[in-house]
């Protein structure tokens, strides 16, 4: 089916309500070019969308699968414009675009939901009071989702959210991050066009304040699902929890690895040098340092110096361009203070130039800079020697512990998660920005800890059902 979109440049002017006057323009990171002027809704287009309720019922399996197909096969024939609006949008190069894309593909097409409810309903019975009781727990939709989605991986993170509110039987209101209009727009018209969702799936372009603002002072029941900056996590828990709102929060990562003397060097430093520059390092799993062990350092260091010297950077569009520019310039110069803060040495790169920021690699820096504790959103890593020991014990210094790697034999998984508080990915001898569409997330609820659960089950609540039991289920019970 070929459709007509607005080109790059053009005004795609979505018309939430009669009279809309807001508008933004979005620049592209690459050469400031401008990528898209758009409509946005306001706090009274907001209320209105966040007043309606969930659907009735769930769909069938056949229904989901009839829907997602379609969806899937309409996104593919949308692939060349996608690419071009995330490469626009992100800076992200060609490959890590396509790979977007396609994984969007991919999931959409070949996504079931689990063929029983999370968790499994269980049945316990008691007698109390002269009365035979049966408790269950079943697991039900929260009627209404609203996703504040992130820029780095909007459009694989919306597919997976849309998906997965409506297998549980949710409808979905989806925050797209505004500089992510242009694909926002491509994904609402390719929904529009292959499903008759007008009622379950929205997308209004607005401001992230407005957004919550609504959310909050809805009458519907909700569940606001965040990812995002961990900064703000703590006051979103704290107006959603006191306006009856549930929410879970997706935030930072700041990933470590810990290379083992029984690592091959070669393989460790190749490892080190794309997982914390692919995307251009803006992954919550990319590899922000790295702990080697004295036997090999010198062997790895060597090696990440030669490898990180050579990557070229500039406009991601282009084949011999590995590393592209990061979201803003405003990005690109806190990186470069976060380095030189660090008390680290710098071996390779460090400069900026507007929105880009040399790949670069940081030796030693101190064990309490902002570099280490909370990570940086770049393609930066840092590089410190030590052993298993030193690793495990410094892990707590780690604010947002998300994602561990471990590159060397006979590493215990088991373990290593043991060792390390409140990790939720851990990724054995392999690059940790690898991931499988599929897999399942981590995320902080309000209660503050980070489970991993497939979005299904996050998408649900639990239920305790306490019903009449029939007498003779206790026959078998020794009084």
């Amino acid at each position: 089916m070929f459709i007509r979109l607005p080109a790059v440049g053009d005004d795609w002017l979505t018309s939430y309500a009669p009279g809309i006057t807001q508008t933004t323009k979005h620049w592209s990171p690459i050469d400031g070019s401008l990528i898209q002027n758009v409509a946005l809704a306001g706090r009274a287009q907001l209320d209105l969308i966040f007043e309606e309720r969930g659907p009735n019922r769930r769909p069938t399996i056949l229904e989901l699968k009839l829907l997602l197909s379609s969806l899937s096969e309409m996104i593919h024939d949308m692939r060349e414009a996608l690419i071009e609006a995330i490469q626009l949008e992100t800076g992200f190069n060609t490959n890590d675009a396509s790979e977007l894309v396609d994984d969007t593909t991919r999931f959409l097409r070949d996504f079931l939901p689990p063929q029983t409810d999370f968790p499994t309903s269980l049945q316990q019975t008691y007698h109390a009071n002269g009365q035979y009781r049966a408790t269950l727990l079943r697991a039900v939709p929260w009627g209404t989702v609203a996703v504040v989605l992130p820029q780095n991986a909007f459009l694989l993170v919306a597919a997976t959210c849309m998906a997965n509110a409506l297998a549980t039987g949710n409808r979905i209101i989806l925050r797209a991050p505004l500089q992510s209009s242009r694909t926002a727009l491509i994904l609402e018209t390719a929904v529009m066009e292959t499903m008759n969702l007008s009622r379950l799936i929205h997308f209004p372009l607005c401001r992230s304040l407005d957004f919550l603002t609504s959310a909050y002072a809805s009458e519907s029941p909700l569940l606001i699902h965040y990812m995002g900056g961990s900064q703000h996590a703590p006051d979103l828990m704290a107006k959603a929890f006191g306006q009856g709102k549930h929410t879970i929060i997706d935030g930072q990562g700041n990933c470590w690895c810990y290379v083992d003397e029984t690592a091959d060097p070669d393989f460790a430093a190749v490892t080190l040098c794309t997982g914390s520059t692919r995307f251009n390092g803006q992954t919550c799993t990319s590899i922000n340092g790295a702990v080697i062990h004295p036997a090999i350092y010198d062997r790895v260091r060597s090696r990440l110096l030669e490898l990180m010297a050579k990557l070229k950077v500039g406009d991601p569009r282009k084949v011999e361009s590995a590393v592209g520019p990061l979201f803003s310039a405003s990005q690109a110069t806190h990186c470069a203070s976060s380095v030189s803060e660090s008390g680290g040495t710098v071996l390779v790169g460090g400069g900026t130039d507007e929105c880009y920021f040399e790949p670069t690699l940081v030796e030693e820096p101190h064990r309490d800079s902002q570099l280490v504790t909370d990570g940086i959103f770049g393609c930066c890593l840092w590089i410190s020697t030590g052993t298993r020991s030193d690793f495990t014990s410094r892990w707590g210094t780690n604010k947002y512990p998300l994602c561990a790697a471990i590159i060397g034999e006979n590493m215990q998984p088991v373990e290593w998660a043991s060792d390390l508080a409140n990790v939720a990915r851990l990724t054995i001898n392999a690059d940790p920005t690898v991931e499988d569409p599929f897999a399942p997330w981590g995320g902080y609820p309000a209660s503050g800890v980070n489970p991993v659960t497939d979005v299904f089950a996050k998408y649900q609540r639990v239920v305790q059902v306490d019903i009449p039991a029939p007498e003779q289920v206790f026959a078998r019970v020794p009084a």
